[in-house]
């Protein structure tokens, strides 16, 4: 925190000439300071009505007098200063119990233990009877229907139940060939740590969800995480593609893993109304949820609750492209390759 103050020691410095405007009062939440971007009080120079609060997932900026908020990267390119926060991001809640003392840290030691327990995909094919979908089988039309061939590699498909199974894995599935001490090819498939059960035909629950303890008590194997880990193993078991992406940059939160697959450094909490506290509050994390009533109330009381959420601009996107009601990112890409009119580049429509 001592580089946030310092930077903006310089910018208050430059920007305001009264003294008086230069004082920054810090508190437990952050530092208080008159707004250099308005220039706050032009009555008061003892008026603060400006903040950087640290005690988000993020550093914030925020001012009550004019400039509302944005990220603090964004409050200081405005004065040609540089913020870069490399440290790793927690999107972790918290514990939910009250937990003893370890000798490691329960978070730091949770993705440890995921890759530890984490199942490979032969294990789901063999215990659930799944098969890979390739060209040539049943399944196949379905996910060319849904535009989702390129992204075979994330689906299993579950005969006995007629699902689709869709994978949470540590790492892309980008199988490499290697090497194996007789001379043949082998390849090396990304490890999974849940799944989502997509229903196919007409079944009372349409979505079921495989946490890595769910998954591995199916397949009968042990699963003892590491004491205190539990909460934050079952949390990335959840949030799909939480391992995939880059953090410091702006990452889109979906409903659903398939919509997920579409966009760039994008994740899924599977429903809108999981709560992600940290995400929330990360000024990076922004999400796309669905079309419907569902996607569009929650969204509103993301916004309300927290500044630094953008609302996603449905009716703009729709209007590009000439098309009528549409759920989620998937009904749009379908669309798009049926009409002949070019996806649309998803991250520019919030507002």
């Amino acid at each position: 925190m001592h580089k946030i103050k310092e930077t903006l020691e310089r910018i208050l410095t430059k920007h305001h000439f009264n003294e008086n405007k230069h004082k920054i009062k810090e508190t437990k939440t952050g530092f208080n300071f008159a707004c250099p971007q308005c220039g706050d009080s032009n009555t008061d120079s003892t008026k603060k009505r400006a903040w950087i609060l640290t005690d988000k997932a993020e550093p914030y900026f925020f001012c009550h007098h004019e400039c509302g908020g944005s990220s603090l990267a964004s409050f200081f390119k405005h004065f040609n200063e540089k913020y870069e926060d490399n440290g790793p991001f927690d999107f972790f809640s918290g514990p939910i119990k009250v937990k003893p003392t370890y000798n490691y840290d329960p978070k730091q030691m949770a993705l440890s233990e995921a890759s530890r327990l984490a199942v490979p995909i032969r294990y789901i094919i063999e215990g659930f009877g799944a098969q890979r979908i390739d060209v040539g089988h049943p399944q196949w039309d379905y996910l060319v229907s849904r535009n989702l061939q390129d992204y075979k590699d994330y689906f299993l498909y579950w005969p006995e139940k007629h699902r689709l199974i869709i994978l949470n894995t540590l790492e892309e599935p980008s199988p490499e060939k290697k090497w194996n001490e007789s001379g043949e090819y082998l390849e090396v498939n990304p490890v999974v740590i849940g799944f989502q059960a997509r229903a196919l035909g007409n079944h009372s629950v349409r979505y079921i969800t495989y946490t890595l303890e769910k998954l591995r008590a199916e397949l009968h194997l042990d699963y003892r995480p590491k004491p205190g880990t539990e909460d934050y193993v079952k949390i990335l078991s959840q949030v799909f593609f939480s391992t995939h992406v880059n953090w410091h940059d702006t990452v889109l939160i979906t409903e659903g893993p398939i919509d997920a697959l579409f966009l760039k450094n994008s994740i899924s909490i599977s429903g809108a109304t999981k709560k992600y506290p940290k995400m929330d509050e990360n000024y990076h994390c922004q999400y796309i949820f669905d079309n419907d009533t569902t996607g569009k109330q929650k969204i509103r009381e993301k916004i309300t609750d927290y500044p630094n959420k953008q609302v996603y601009n449905w009716n703009k996107l729709l209007r590009d492209i000439e098309a009528t009601e549409l759920k989620d990112i998937n009904d749009v890409v379908n669309w798009c390759n049926i009409n002949n009119v070019p996806v649309p580049k998803f991250k520019d429509y919030f507002i």
